[in-house]
């Protein structure tokens, strides 16, 4: 009974907030590029099911361009919005940035979900649109995957079927 009421609340709160890994999409985004002075172009993809992805594709100065896409595919809370000030610094290295919202997630095609499942399998399609768009737009560019938590799981789904047409991956 001591170790319970020495730990007890520790428990209580780890268990009650399980919630804590679950999908949590915001809808508005909170910054633009605009507001960091970003070249960018925003797209609205199609998925080879029929849902819209939201896309921006923020362009490294052509003096300094690595000639490298750079596909970020985020964790499972807010929007693309949250990794602007990561594009920000990357372009400022000569890469070009795409981020996206997943199904559900900012101005993405809306999509219901469990708020208790982590990912969907549905957000491989969205990445495969992604990495498809940036080919299209800079056929003769490199293309890295970025994922971070919830991205990676999607990035390495990617990469087991797809490998041949990436050339460099960061996980988180």
């Amino acid at each position: 009974m001591k170790l319970f009421s020495k730990y007890g609340f520790l428990f209580l709160i780890f268990f009650s907030g399980n919630s804590l890994w679950a999908v949590n999409p915001l809808k508005e985004y909170w910054v633009t590029p605009e507001e960091y002075q970003l070249k960018y172009k925003s797209f609205n993809l199609k998925t080879s099911d029929g849902y819209k992805i939201k896309t921006w594709y923020i362009q490294a100065p052509d003096s300094i361009s690595k000639k490298i896409n750079i596909i970020v595919s985020y964790g499972n809370m807010g929007n693309m919005s949250n990794w602007l000030n990561l594009a920000a610094s990357l372009t400022k290295e000569g890469f070009n940035v795409w981020l996206y919202d997943y199904r559900g997630f900012g101005e993405s095609s809306d999509f219901k979900m469990n708020p208790n499942q982590l990912y969907y399998p549905e957000f491989l399609l969205d990445l495969t649109a992604v990495v498809d768009m940036s080919k299209k737009t800079n056929p003769n560019y490199k293309t890295c995957l970025m994922g971070m938590s919830t991205g990676s799981i999607i990035s390495m789904m990617y990469l087991q079927k797809n490998q041949k047409n990436i050339n460099y991956y960061i996980g988180e």
